[in-house]
């Protein structure tokens, strides 16, 4: 995704865009399913440039325990820096060239966006998961596997009655 540049002077500028995602890929988690909405201020001095970005979108994500796809809204902010006097890029900073007519941030997005993910990806906070023996949805029914293959050394302890 690149932000037009070209006729930006000094100074403050507020832009809004939205725009396809193309169904980017959020690195194995899902993609993106939406347009991406983006709410930025552009702080342009000289040959700095500084983003302050706001960014929405509507993912199709994999739970981690049943395996099924979901959609979910993601938000989050990202700022990202240009520099055009930057001779070696910066891992936070990148080169922005004088005659340059455009940025582009689709990175930045896209880095975002992953960063925002929670680490455990659940369709529901209830969620039951997959049976580890047959593959059976526990959220869409029940399966027999786990009073067939109980493990026989805890037999005993099923035999004892305790009071609570």
């Amino acid at each position: 995704m690149k932000i037009n540049i070209s006729n930006m002077e000094n100074g403050l500028h507020e832009i809004q865009l939205s725009e396809s995602s193309h169904g980017m890929e959020l690195l194995g988690h899902g993609h993106l399913t939406g347009n991406i909405e983006i709410k930025a201020t552009i702080d342009r001095r000289d040959e700095d440039l500084n983003l302050k970005a706001e960014i929405t979108s509507e993912a199709e994500l994999l739970c981690d325990r049943c395996l099924s796809t979901f959609q979910h809204k993601i938000s989050t902010k990202f700022d990202s820096y240009f520099n055009s006097k930057l001779s070696n890029p910066a891992h936070d900073i990148k080169p922005l060239h004088l005659n340059s007519q455009s940025i582009d941030i689709s990175e930045d997005i896209r880095s975002a966006f992953v960063l925002t993910l929670p680490i455990k990806l659940l369709c529901t906070e209830s969620c039951k998961g997959l049976c580890p023996t047959c593959g059976v949805n526990w959220n869409n029914g029940s399966c027999s596997c786990h009073s067939l293959n109980s493990d026989p050394r805890w037999d005993k302890l099923k035999e004892l009655q305790l009071s609570t």
